[in-house]
């Protein structure tokens, strides 16, 4: 019952999925900050979830 009053209709995103989507896409941004830092590829799906292709992030060459 609880998770269908925040689940919401699928027009209508709910506050709770907002909010997860925020987390979601900071938490992924994060991962990819710090797979740079330790000189190593992001996980495509962190790339794709912050915006960025990861075929061509894969060209840029980071040194």
């Amino acid at each position: 019952m609880l998770l269908q009053s925040l689940s919401g209709d699928a027009a209508t995103p709910s506050p709770w999925s907002t909010i997860a989507a925020v987390f979601g896409a900071w938490a992924a941004a994060r991962a990819c900050a710090s797979a740079l830092e330790f000189g190593r590829q992001p996980a495509p799906a962190d790339l794709r979830r912050v915006g960025i292709d990861p075929v061509a992030f894969s060209r840029i060459r980071l040194y």
